[in-house]
C-alpha cells in the first residue's frame, strides 16, 4: 500500500475566483472567512502544478 499527501492549499480555479460573500450576512464569520480566502488567493496554486504533481506521484515507483 502506498500513500502521498500533497496539500497544495488554495487551488486557482474559475470556481475559487467567483468567491464572494453576501454583505447581508447575519452570520460575522462568512465575512472573516470571505477576506481570508479572498487573501488566499493572492498567493493560490495554479491548478496545473497540482495536476501535474498529482500524476508525478502517481506515476512513481516510491
Amino acid at each position: 500500500m502506498r500513500v502521498a499527501i500533497a496539500e497544495p492549499g488554495i487551488i486557482n480555479t474559475q470556481l475559487a475566483s467567483a468567491f464572494s460573500v453576501d454583505q447581508k450576512s447575519f452570520h460575522p464569520h462568512s465575512k472573516r472567512l470571505g477576506v481570508l480566502y479572498s487573501a488566499s488567493l493572492q498567493t493560490s496554486t495554479a491548478a496545473t502544478l497540482v495536476a501535474d504533481q498529482i500524476l508525478e506521484i502517481a506515476e512513481s515507483n516510491t
